[in-house]
């Protein structure tokens, strides 16, 4: 969906604010979208996608440590906000999980458990491997040596027409109280100012309730986790 008709839905389907004629903002808000919304929304629904990578031809100073050097990663400016797995490249097509690794529906059941799994997968001990994602392009691996990777990358999403179709709904919730939070605080400084023909109305109430509905929001992202129903299919990207 691109940024055109996400403003469409959210500024004349959803708020109703067609009327205030605020084309002279759209460059704004989508700055606020753009810096605000997409780095938080990515937080707790973040792009999914699979490089490969070797780790002996990106060695550290450091025993174990490897740079993250991925071309589209660094050519793109794509921002990592975690590693999901690291899977040995040989054994990728005899690993039935493995199987789980194509576009899926991503629910807001899934949030919790999409975001535990990288944690599980890397520190329990029922498993010699290890990886962990040192910020901003190194990892940590233990137990896979130095061959040829393929690495499932949480990142930040590179645009608004990479959100998926399955979590569009999440981000439009989010984006709809960040713009009303912007709009108010763009406009309250007019509302009931005095003029010689009377006092302005900008009937600005049903924006007002923006940061209080956003916590909301964060507050359902944050708890609304059903892992029964996503276990089986948490290793999923869009």
């Amino acid at each position: 969906m691109n940024i055109n008709t996400i403003l469409d839905i959210l500024l004349n389907q959803r708020l109703g604010l067609n009327e205030y004629k605020l084309d002279y903002l759209y460059p704004e808000i989508f700055t606020n979208l753009k810096t605000n919304t997409l780095p938080i929304f990515s937080q707790f629904f973040p792009c999914y996608r699979r490089y490969d990578f070797n780790p002996g031809n990106n060695k550290t100073d450091t025993e174990n440590e490897y740079y993250l050097k991925i071309p589209e990663i660094e050519e793109n400016k794509l921002e990592i906000i975690s590693i999901s797995t690291v899977i040995p490249k040989s054994n990728i097509e005899s690993i039935s999980f493995f199987d789980g690794y194509r576009p899926l529906n991503v629910t807001i059941e899934d949030v919790l458990i999409n975001s535990m799994a990288s944690n599980i997968a890397s520190l329990s001990n029922y498993s010699y491997r290890r990886f962990r994602y040192i910020s901003p392009n190194r990892v940590l691996l233990r137990g896979y040596g130095t061959q040829d990777l393929t690495a499932v990358l949480k990142i930040k999403y590179p645009s608004f027409s990479a959100i998926a179709d399955s979590v569009i709904s999440q981000f439009l919730d989010l984006a709809e109280q960040d713009i009303k939070i912007f709009i108010y605080n763009k406009l309250k400084h007019y509302d009931q100012l005095p003029l010689p023909i009377g006092n302005i109305d900008l009937k600005l109430d049903n924006l007002s309730d923006g940061i209080s509905k956003r916590e909301e929001i964060i507050d359902r992202f944050n708890t609304k986790g059903y892992p029964n129903k996503s276990m089986n299919r948490y290793h999923t990207y869009e």
